[in-house]
C-alpha cells in the first residue's frame, strides 16, 4: 500500500501532509454541490425578488437612515458578492450615500485593522460611513426590552437609531446556535456584552453539562436561537436580509433574501444539505484542517475546528488540527477560562460568572480530557501545553505522534475545512 500525500489549507498557504501507508483516510469534505453560475445576477435577482418583503429599492424611501450590518474579518462572509449590489439598489432607490452607515458586527471580537477593514468593504470603505460597536460602550446602547428567557437586547445605538436596518452574512453551522448569520447579525452581532453573554449562557442545561439543543445545525429546540429570534421581535425597526451560503470550492450555492427568519431558514437548509457529512462512526483518528486563514488566525477562532473535529473522533483517539494562529492565541479571557484545567471547574465557574470564551474553554476542555489533541501552529509549545494540547512544530512531527499513539494501521477520517464541515457519525 503506498503512503498518502494530500495538500491542506494552513494559514494563507498550504502545507503538505503525509499519511503511512497503513492509514486508511476518508476524506470528510463539504459536498460539491454546482456554485451559482452568475453570483451577480443571483444577488440581483434576490433583492428584487426577496422572500416577504417588497423588492429592496421598493422597501426604503429617500431620506431614510439605513444601516447595513456585516460580519467581521473573524468570518469569510464573502461581502464583496453581494455589498456593492446592496449599495446600488440603495441608490436606485434615492438613498444618498451619507445615509447609508456600514456596521461591521463585532459580538465581543476586537475592531478591525484598516488593512481588514478595506478586505471587507473594498472601495466601499472609502464610499460610506463605516462604524462598530464597542459591546461594553454603555453610552452607544440602547435598551429594547427583555426576552422571556431574560436576555436584555441592548443594541448599538447607530442601528437602534436607523430607519431601516439590513442584515447581511454567510451561512454555516454554529456549534451552539445551529446556524451562523440570519438574526445572529443583530445579537450577538451589534449588541451589549450583557445582551450577548446572557444569550449564550442559554448554551448551559439547568441540570448540568451543554443544553442538548445547543448544536451544530439544530435550530428547532435550540434556546439560543429561539432567543436570536425573540431579540429580533423585539427590534421595533423594519429589516430586510441578504445571506449567502458559500458553495466549498468558492463561489456560491444560494442566495437568500427578504424577511430575515424565512429567508434565513431557506439558506440554513442549503447549509445543512451540504456541510452536513454523514461518516460511518466515530474514529480513532481525525487529521483536520480548519481550513486556513482567517478561520486559524488565532487559536480561539480556530477552537471552531477543534470541536467539529471532535464530532468525528472516538474517546481516547486522536485529533490532529492545522491551524497556524499568526496572530496568536486570540482572547485573553479565553485563556484565562482553559488555566482552571478541568471541564468541571470551568462549567462551576461559568454558571456563577458566564462568558462566550468561558463556554468555548469548556467545551474545548472537555474535549481535550477525552482524546488527544495534536496542534500544528505557529504557536509556541510553551503557550498550547498549559490547556492541555499536544503542540507539533511540523504536520510531519503530527503525523509521527499520532503513529506513537495508534500504530500502523488505523481507520481514520481527513477533514480539509473543518471550521466549515460538520461530520455526521452514523
Amino acid at each position: 500500500m503506498e503512503k498518502q500525500m494530500v495538500s491542506l489549507p494552513y494559514g494563507k498557504g498550504k502545507v503538505d501532509v503525509v499519511f503511512p501507508p497503513g492509514w486508511e483516510m476518508e476524506m470528510v469534505a463539504a459536498k460539491t454541490g454546482a456554485a451559482l453560475a452568475d453570483t451577480d445576477t443571483a444577488v440581483r435577482q434576490a433583492l428584487r425578488q426577496p422572500d416577504g418583503r417588497p423588492p429592496l429599492r421598493d422597501w426604503v424611501q429617500p431620506g431614510e437612515k439605513v444601516a447595513v450590518i456585516t460580519s467581521d474579518a473573524t468570518r469569510p462572509a464573502l461581502q464583496y458578492l453581494y455589498l456593492l449590489h446592496i449599495l446600488a439598489e440603495l441608490a436606485a432607490a434615492g438613498i444618498q450615500r451619507e445615509d447609508v452607515l456600514l456596521v461591521i458586527g463585532l459580538g465581543t471580537h476586537r475592531p478591525p485593522t484598516a488593512v481588514e477593514l478595506h478586505n471587507l468593504l473594498g472601495r466601499a470603505a472609502d464610499q460610506y460611513p463605516v462604524a462598530w460597536p464597542d459591546c461594553d460602550d454603555e453610552a452607544n446602547l440602547v435598551h429594547l426590552g427583555t426576552t422571556s428567557r431574560g436576555t436584555p437586547v441592548r443594541i448599538f445605538r447607530p442601528v437602534a437609531e436607523a430607519d431601516r436596518v439590513i442584515l447581511t452574512g454567510s451561512i454555516h453551522h454554529h456549534v451552539l446556535a445551529g446556524f451562523s448569520a440570519g438574526p445572529k447579525s443583530l445579537l450577538p452581532g451589534v449588541a451589549a456584552r450583557d445582551s450577548i453573554e446572557t444569550n449564550h449562557a442559554l448554551a448551559l442545561h439547568p441540570e448540568g453539562g451543554l443544553h442538548p439543543g445547543c448544536a451544530a445545525g439544530r435550530l428547532e429546540g435550540n434556546p439560543m436561537q429561539a432567543d436570536f429570534v425573540e431579540a429580533l421581535r423585539l427590534f421595533p425597526k423594519p429589516t430586510f436580509l441578504l445571506n449567502i451560503v458559500p458553495a466549498p470550492e468558492g463561489g456560491v450555492l444560494d442566495v437568500v433574501a427578504g424577511d430575515v427568519i424565512r429567508a434565513h431558514r431557506i439558506g440554513c437548509e442549503t447549509a445543512g444539505d451540504h456541510y452536513a457529512i454523514p461518516v460511518n462512526g466515530r474514529r480513532p483518528l481525525v487529521f483536520a484542517s480548519c481550513g486556513g486563514y482567517p478561520s486559524d488566525a488565532v487559536l480561539y477562532q480556530s477552537t471552531k475546528g477543534l470541536m467539529n473535529l471532535s464530532l468525528a473522533l472516538a474517546d481516547g483517539g486522536v485529533g490532529v488540527l492545522l491551524a497556524a494562529c499568526n496572530e496568536g492565541l486570540g482572547a485573553d479571557s479565553f485563556l484565562s477560562w482553559l488555566r482552571l484545567g478541568a471541564p468541571e471547574a470551568i462549567e462551576a465557574r461559568l454558571r456563577r460568572q458566564f462568558t462566550v470564551p468561558g463556554c468555548i474553554a469548556y467545551i474545548v476542555a472537555a474535549q481535550v480530557r477525552r482524546a488527544t489533541m495534536i496542534l500544528v501552529s505557529q504557536l509556541d509549545p510553551a503557550q498550547v501545553r498549559p490547556f492541555g494540547l499536544t503542540a507539533a512544530d511540523s504536520v510531519a512531527t503530527a503525523v509521527a505522534l499520532a503513529r506513537q499513539h495508534l500504530g500502523e494501521k488505523v481507520s481514520g477520517c481527513l477533514l480539509p475545512k473543518a471550521a466549515i464541515t460538520v461530520p455526521m457519525p452514523v
